[in-house]
């Protein structure tokens, strides 16, 4: 099985037999994936948009409506019904605590996450998200499991 580990502003798309592994502290991870086509997408952005602390080198990815954005627009290139996509949402705690960003930047991405799911209509089966410590996750985009854990 390959592993595959997925920075801060990537995404991967996946459909095959692979463990995606990112590590989540304010950031969010959406996973969108379909059982019947066995397709899946994994995303991991920063902010929830760039009118905080983009730079012109950023990578569009590393906001999250730039990495929904890049979702939707793989999910159509490769013919996925949209219809039969799910998600998935972890990360978003609050780890800023004293940094000029704001403590409240994980609260920020999942609420971009999870209104942004709702208004395309796609239902969220997992989530794991907020709290005052990061976490890992591993993403086994054959079962399509997710395994989680929190960094000390």
């Amino acid at each position: 099985m390959e592993k595959i580990f997925l920075m801060p502003g990537h995404w991967h798309l996946s459909k095959g037999n692979e463990l995606i592994t990112t590590l989540l502290g304010s950031c969010v991870s959406i996973i969108f994936y379909s059982e019947q086509e066995n397709f899946s997408l994994v995303t991991h952005y920063l902010l929830p948009d760039s009118s905080i602390g983009s730079s012109p080198a950023s990578s569009p990815e590393r906001y999250g409506n730039g990495a929904m954005a890049r979702a939707v627009n793989e999910l159509r290139l490769h013919n996925v019904n949209l219809n039969t996509i799910k998600a998935k949402v972890f990360g978003g705690a609050n780890v800023n605590e004293g940094n000029s960003i704001g403590e409240a930047i994980g609260a920020s991405n999942l609420i971009f996450a999870f209104q942004e799911l709702a208004l395309m209509g796609i239902p969220v089966t997992e989530e794991n998200v907020g709290g005052f410590k990061g976490r890992k996750i591993i993403f086994n985009s054959s079962t399509f499991e997710v395994e989680h854990k929190f960094n000390n």
